[in-house]
């Protein structure tokens, strides 16, 4: 499978992790939506994001590594094409993002985005997660 994919992830209390180069990032308690691509095979990408103990690579490693981070829902989009930067680009009219996260080899200000209350999210999963076009992939949670 190939294609872009959204994970809906919680972080239970405020923290701070040093993420690669970004250097240190304070992450407030709330729901964070991470947009990602897997243009070789994206259910390995997947599955690896749900492991706790992994080699950090990528800015995402450094969070969910964190026990204070859980992925809640992934959503996909099965497509070859390079949509990743398009979907980022889509949320961040919406969302407050974390500058530079995700977006080192891109141009985009970000690939990580904030929403506070969860009594949002199901509001944020009908209006950007769904309307982008992504659907809810249930193989791996």
């Amino acid at each position: 499978m190939k294609g872009t994919y959204c994970l809906l992830i919680r972080c239970c209390k405020n923290i701070e992790k040093s993420i690669g180069k970004l250097g240190i990032i304070r992450f407030a308690r709330g729901y964070y939506f991470y947009i990602g691509s897997g243009l070789n095979n994206m259910e390995k990408r997947l599955s690896r994001h749900l492991l706790k103990r992994k080699n950090k690579f990528w800015h995402i490693d450094y969070l969910t590594c964190d026990s204070n981070i859980s992925i809640e829902k992934i959503y996909v989009i099965e497509d070859p094409a390079r949509l990743e930067c398009i979907k980022a680009e889509e949320f961040a009219e919406v969302l407050e993002s974390v500058p530079g996260f995700g977006s080192s080899d891109c141009h985009c200000r970000s690939h990580l985005f904030y929403s506070k209350e969860k009594r949002d999210i199901l509001y944020l999963e009908k209006h950007v997660v769904l309307k982008s076009g992504f659907k809810p992939y249930r193989r791996l949670i």
